[in-house]
């Protein structure tokens, strides 16, 4: 009976960790609009203004904060702009706590330091950038949780 239980509880701890390092959906520019206007978000397409930058690029923004949202020509640009943007910030904070994680096809770094938040994720060929307050700290995981980011 103890070698039963002691299995079940093996499989469902298994499963609950594999469960957090499941692929995550990518966004697309015109979801991340849609979605990002339904929360009060002004969004613009700067993509003309930025060449070179990304398949398209998108700046949605409140009074509060803004958010932006990169799309690359592939998964590896992703990354590259993603620990770029994480070596940039990470760099200009001198007192910092950091999380970081990584799965099968996203990256997430977060960095609390010098009364900044700064949130970066990737999924695939996106990545989401914020640098903000860390009053906003909060409100930003949120946007970042409801886009599935």
């Amino acid at each position: 009976m103890k070698r039963v239980l002691s299995l079940t509880v093996c499989v469902l701890l298994l499963s609950v960790l594999l469960m957090g390092c499941s692929p995550k959906t990518v966004l697309s520019a015109a979801d991340f609009q849609t979605k990002m206007e339904k929360k009060g978000f002004t969004v613009q397409d700067v993509t003309a203004t930025t060449p070179g930058i990304g398949k398209s690029v998108m700046i949605a923004y409140n009074t509060a904060f803004q958010v932006e949202y990169f799309e690359l020509s592939s998964q590896s640009n992703a990354k590259g702009v993603f620990e770029s943007n994480k070596t940039i910030v990470s760099n200009q904070v001198s007192s910092k706590s950091t999380t970081s994680t990584t799965a099968s096809n996203y990256d997430t770094f977060t960095l609390t330091g010098d009364g900044q938040f700064f949130m970066l994720t990737r999924v695939d060929n996106t990545v989401l950038y914020c640098l903000t307050s860390s009053d906003n700290k909060d409100d930003v995981k949120e946007i970042f949780e409801y886009l599935g980011y």
